[in-house]
């Protein structure tokens, strides 16, 4: 060197997460990111939705951890199942595919903490997650917590929840109508409810 010169240390680099849909802040201080699903029409449809996490630091990304909390084993890519087939059998015994109303189904990896998903500075990864309509009945919020290095962001949740269901009435036919001078007759009329309510 020429002298004189001095490296600076900079505590707050690193690396940084972010998320799309992007975190914003609750009503209750804590940072999240929505992803919201769309109620499907019939019991046992999948509606799918990505969430991609981005490396917004200088330094790799290290994640350790993306689970649904509360329901680790709703997650295609930790059983190795390829998208929407049967997860069978959790380890408790309990039937996952009439218990997992949320699921990831497709990331890079499954992430450990001794076999991570590393995302370079400037670099994302994408994680597609499902809701399966077990029932039509309204189900609560779930969170996706991703678990990483990240500089004060060491875990982050993603909030999945699923739009409320509005009814839709569709008529087959806009009018009636009967002949006339015919003593008796008879029309039908479909109501159909195309709606998620």
């Amino acid at each position: 060197g020429t002298g004189g010169e001095e490296e600076t240390s900079f505590p707050e680099a690193g690396a940084d997460i972010a998320l799309e849909p992007e975190l914003i802040l609750g009503d209750d201080g804590t940072e999240y990111a929505n992803v919201l699903f769309d109620r499907p029409s019939s019991v046992g449809r999948f509606k799918e939705n990505v969430l991609k996490i981005k490396n917004s630091g200088i330094e790799d990304l290290i994640i350790s951890s993306i689970a649904i909390s509360g329901h680790p084993d709703c997650d295609r890519v930790k059983a190795g199942v390829p998208p929407k087939q049967p997860l069978g059998t959790g380890p408790n015994g309990r039937n996952l595919d009439e218990t997992c109303y949320f699921a990831i189904e497709q990331a890079p990896g499954f992430a450990t903490a001794s076999n991570p998903l590393t995302v370079p500075p400037g670099g994302e990864i994408q994680v597609v997650i499902s809701y399966k309509a077990i029932d039509l009945d309204p189900i609560e919020p779930q969170s996706l917590v991703i678990s990483s290095n990240a500089v004060g962001r060491a875990s982050v949740i993603a909030r999945l929840s699923v739009r409320a269901g509005s009814a839709q009435l569709s008529i087959s036919k806009d009018a009636v109508s009967f002949p006339a001078g015919v003593g008796e007759s008879t029309e039908s009329l479909l109501f159909r409810n195309s709606g998620t309510s």
